[in-house]
């Protein structure tokens, strides 16, 4: 709920709603984005000024202003999927098969073990009791549906090699604007998972050792 004069909502989310009264207008945001001030930038320098002119009187016709948003929208596409960057690493080899346990954490993750070809890589999870396995095919998305844990629900993941010991997941909640980059490094024993999601608090490192 919003008061006149009070931003109100989840502003850690993105998630909030501005009300303008002598405008007849409320402005609800879903944004799903760490710079909260980006997007207030936006509402007073664009849309505010549009609301007054249009409370003024109607708008003239804007021919190029048009053109420009109908190219913009036009242009919009879905986040990109994780890249292979410098090709599969020799520690992909090392650990493959491997399967490393964590200590109990928030997630609920257990264990973990990735088998990378050259078709993608073999992701096994265990998240409160529950074995899950996902196919990664490189540079692309896969819809799936996690069964168990505090990411339960319907998502999309993709996943690739993005430095020599590193392995990159991205998790979206494509019904919400939630998303979370999973990057897990490999030395020695350990798996070290390093969780970032694009808005809220960062979950603290987790770090697993080879079974």
């Amino acid at each position: 709920r919003c008061r006149h004069g009070v931003i109100r909502g989840d502003g850690a989310h993105g998630q909030f709603c501005i009300v303008l009264p002598e405008l007849d207008a409320v402005v609800a945001i879903t944004a799903g984005t760490r710079d909260l001030q980006g997007v207030l930038n936006v509402v007073w320098a664009k849309l505010l000024p549009a609301l007054q002119a249009k409370a003024a009187g109607a708008l003239p016709a804007d021919a190029a202003t048009h053109a420009k948003l109908k190219q913009k929208l036009e242009g919009l596409s879905l986040m990109r999927p994780v890249a292979l960057v410098g090709g599969t690493p020799a520690i992909a080899t090392t650990i493959a098969g491997r399967r490393y346990v964590f200590p109990k954490n928030a997630l609920g993750l257990e264990a973990v073990a990735l088998t990378t070809s050259a078709a993608g890589t073999e992701l096994t999870t265990m998240v409160e009791g529950r074995r899950e396995r996902t196919d990664l095919p490189v540079g692309e998305w896969v819809k799936g549906d996690i069964a168990s844990g505090p990411m339960a629900g319907v998502v999309a993941l993709s996943g690739a090699w993005t430095a020599a010991d590193t392995f990159t997941l991205d998790l979206v909640r494509y019904r919400t604007p939630f998303t979370l980059r999973h990057s897990i490094k490999f030395s020695g024993d350990e798996a070290t998972i390093t969780i970032l999601p694009n808005v809220g608090p960062t979950p603290p490192v987790i770090v697993g050792r080879k079974e």
